[in-house]
């Protein structure tokens, strides 16, 4: 029971609840992998149930008529897929796709409305973290008008390892450049050059965040996360 609680506090916002009502997803979640590419929920689809991801990483995206999908922020261990439940969305306004392989924690929305519609601590952290999560898209949809692939994808690329807690993602270049609607070889001279500077190494699959180096080309973003 104690290891399975553990393995639940993993993501920041079943860790501020209090022990009763993390008792609650002990009894009421499952503890689910899911691998890159692998779709959590479709733009517009029904909101059947709530992820809460431990090491993994997901990208929210949107869809715009007539262009292909385009990443709007990645979310980890600090948020929940699908969260906008607590403010009365029933469909879900984003795709979510898996970015980074790792665990997660599944609720099935029914039982998680339940759980904050009884528990008005729980319904504040549930709040927090939506509110958050409209502040961080706010914010990074002006870093994309100020700073060059390169800083946007370095500091992407920490955002990720933070949220993960490693330092090796399976992550390609032709991931980063559909994330972020950019051409191949945009997304392949950016990480050239952060590899020139010494805070990515990457091999075929495999990119590898040098935590030891401080980033000369990354943008303040990541500081939005708040992640420690």
């Amino acid at each position: 029971m104690l290891k399975r609680v553990s393995v639940l506090r993993g993501n920041d916002i079943i860790s501020k609840l209090y022990d009763e009502h993390q008792q609650f997803f002990v009894e009421n979640s499952s503890v689910k992998r899911i691998t890159k590419g692998e779709v959590i929920v479709e733009e517009g689809a029904n909101i059947l149930f709530v992820v809460f991801p431990i090491d993994s990483a997901v990208s929210i995206q949107i869809h715009p008529p007539g262009d292909a999908s385009v990443e709007v922020l990645p979310v980890g261990r600090t948020s929940i897929i699908g969260g906008h439940i607590a403010i009365g969305a029933r469909r879900s306004r984003f795709l979510a796709k898996t970015i980074v392989s790792g665990d997660s924690v599944w609720v099935p929305a029914a039982d998680f409305m339940r759980l904050v519609n009884d528990n008005e601590h729980v319904r504040d952290v549930v709040l927090e973290s939506v509110r958050n999560e409209f502040s961080i898209i706010a914010s990074l949809k002006g870093c994309s008008t100020r700073n060059s692939a390169a800083y946007r994808i370095g500091c992407w690329l920490g955002i990720l390892s933070d949220l993960c807690g490693r330092t090796h993602l399976d992550i390609t270049q032709r991931d980063i450049a559909d994330c972020f609607g950019i051409r191949l070889a945009t997304a392949s001279d950016s990480c050239r050059a952060l590899k020139d500077d010494g805070y990515i190494d990457y091999t075929r699959g495999d990119i590898q965040v040098n935590k030891t180096v401080a980033p000369r080309r990354a943008c303040a973003c990541r500081d939005f996360y708040s992640l420690n």
